[in-house]
């Protein structure tokens, strides 16, 4: 008996297609109808009541998970805007979205068989989540940002693209002691982030600062690079992790009479509002939420629907403002 795939293939349509086709869809056209009605009576396909009774279950509804919630700021979060971005991109899609955050000591498995969502979108994945190895083992079609989980697929700016452009912009600007603050074992984007600071500068030149990516964390590591440049050490450029941490780098630096960029520049990562109308406005890496968005929408419904879906990696835009200066009679601006 002849396999919806091999219709498909007969008709040149997609799998998708087909499957609306002989179940008589209203997004199909009635020549695409005919035409794959057609092919399938001529191969002698016989629908697979099983699959049948499990497409008709199908509630289209994405699950989207977003994980520590409690770290959530309005301007402080590209959670926020892909949140806002994938339900309106799903409704184009006839899919419904159901907002999760975890609750009551219940794996993120059983919240999703609980909601009987068809799949799964996660913000805030991080390396050290036991749920890990759970995600890893299930079936449920998933999307998931910026966490590479073997089966499932990931999304995620390219970081260390992002991180290179800004390291290249200070070097251009004459700057020799670039520090990197907001390195945290948790977080994959960390990681990528880091690791192309180091292969981006001499090791001579080095120092690190770890912390998260929040503007309390920017705040502990802002105290630690005052205290080194008051002991003497020669720093001139900060390359932050995230946006919301550059800003409490800047209000440590500020506080402490030390000029951003006059004596220290600052770049951040993420092109949060708050970074743009800060003082000085923030040199950063816009992440394109909207792409981001869609990315991860079309990876889950393709997975639902039957296909494949592969990792994505989106370019950033390194976004200049003010926050960065020259050295040595380089351009101050």
């Amino acid at each position: 008996m002849a396999s919806i795939r091999e219709i498909a293939k007969e008709a040149g349509v997609s799998v998708s297609t087909a499957s609306k086709a002989l179940n008589n869809k209203k997004d199909v056209s009635e020549g695409t109808k005919a035409r794959v009605r057609e092919v399938a009576d001529k191969l002698g396909y016989t629908p697979n009541p099983i699959a049948r009774r499990l497409s008709a279950r199908r509630k289209n509804l994405i699950g989207l998970l977003i994980l520590h919630t409690e770290t959530l700021e309005i301007d402080g979060s590209i959670f926020i805007k892909i949140l806002g971005e994938i339900s309106r991109e799903a409704a184009v899609k006839g899919y419904d979205v159901l907002l999760m955050t975890p609750a009551g000591g219940e794996s993120y498995m059983e919240m999703a068989r609980r909601s009987r969502v068809d799949g799964l979108i996660i913000l805030g994945l991080t390396l050290e989540d036991k749920n890990l190895d759970e995600l890893k083992r299930a079936e449920l079609p998933m999307g998931i940002l910026d966490q590479r989980v073997e089966g499932k697929c990931c999304v995620t700016t390219d970081n260390r693209g992002g991180i290179e452009e800004v390291v290249k912009l200070l070097k251009e600007k004459g700057h020799k002691e670039i520090s990197f603050a907001g390195w945290c074992d948790s977080s994959q984007v960390s990681h990528e982030r880091y690791d192309a600071y180091l292969e981006s500068i001499s090791p001579k030149t080095e120092r690190v600062y770890r912390g998260g990516f929040s503007y309390e964390d920017g705040l502990a590591m802002g105290r630690e690079i005052v205290e080194d440049i008051r002991s003497g050490r020669s720093i001139d450029a900060v390359v932050c992790s995230a946006d919301m941490a550059a800003l409490g780098v800047i209000k440590e630096l500020q506080g402490a009479g030390i000029e951003v960029p006059g004596d220290v520049s600052v770049s951040g990562f993420d092109n949060l509002m708050a970074g743009r109308v800060a003082s000085p406005s923030l040199t950063t890496v816009s992440q394109d939420t909207l792409e981001i968005s869609r990315a991860l929408l079309q990876g889950v419904t393709d997975l639902i629907e039957g296909k494949g879906a592969g990792d994505r990696v989106i370019t950033g835009e390194l976004i200049v403002r003010d926050s960065i200066g020259g050295r040595n009679g380089k351009d101050q601006k």
